[in-house]
C-alpha cells in the first residue's frame, strides 16, 4: 500500500512539475546538423542505450536550458559554451527570487555534451531522449536515476541553439 501511495504522490508531483515551466514552448525547427560528427541521431522518443548517443560536435554555441526536477526552479537559462566549456549561464526571465540576467546556479551550467553524457550514463535506470531525426542535438532528455526512487527524476529541455 505504501508503494502505491508513493507512486501516486510521485505521479501527482511530476504532473505539477511539468506545469512549472511557465508554459513557454519553442516551435522553432532545428536546422539539423551543422558540422555534425556524422553519427546518426536517434529517432524521436527513442530510449537511449547507455553510451549510444553521439556528442554535439560544435565547440562554440549558446542555447536555452530548462530543467524540471525536485530542485530550485530558476526558469530557463541561456548557456554560453566556448571551446566545449561552459563560460556563462544566466537566467532568461525573472522568476520569484531570481532576477532576469542573474548568474545561474552550478547545476544549470551544463553544455549539451554534459547533458548527453547524463543520457549515456549506464548507472541511470531509465532515460528517454527526444532527438529529432537528422538533428545534431537532442531536444529533451528525461532521466530517472533510480527506478524505484522518489523525487530523483529530471527533465532537461534544450532549445534555441545558436552555433558560432
Amino acid at each position: 500500500m505504501k508503494n502505491l501511495l508513493a507512486a501516486g504522490a510521485a505521479a501527482l508531483a511530476l504532473t505539477a512539475l511539468s506545469a512549472c515551466g511557465g508554459g513557454e514552448t519553442s516551435t522553432a525547427e532545428d536546422p539539423g546538423p551543422s558540422g555534425s560528427s556524422g553519427s546518426p541521431a536517434p529517432v524521436d522518443g527513442a530510449t537511449a542505450e547507455p553510451g549510444s548517443l553521439p556528442d554535439f560536435a560544435e565547440p562554440d554555441y549558446t542555447y536555452v536550458l530548462e530543467v524540471f526536477c525536485y530542485c530550485p526552479q530558476t526558469g530557463p537559462v541561456r548557456v554560453t559554451v566556448e571551446g566545449g566549456e561552459v563560460v556563462d549561464a544566466v537566467t532568461v526571465r525573472k522568476t520569484p527570487g531570481t532576477p532576469k540576467g542573474s548568474k545561474a546556479p552550478e547545476f544549470l551550467r551544463k553544455s549539451i555534451n554534459d547533458l548527453i553524457a547524463v543520457a549515456n550514463d549506464p548507472e541511470i535506470d531509465d532515460v528517454e531522449v527526444d532527438w529529432p531525426e537528422g538533428s545534431a542535438y537532442p531536444r529533451r532528455i528525461v532521466t530517472d536515476p533510480i527506478e524505484d526512487g522518489v523525487d530523483d527524476e529530471a527533465t532537461y529541455s534544450i532549445r534555441d541553439v545558436e552555433v558560432g
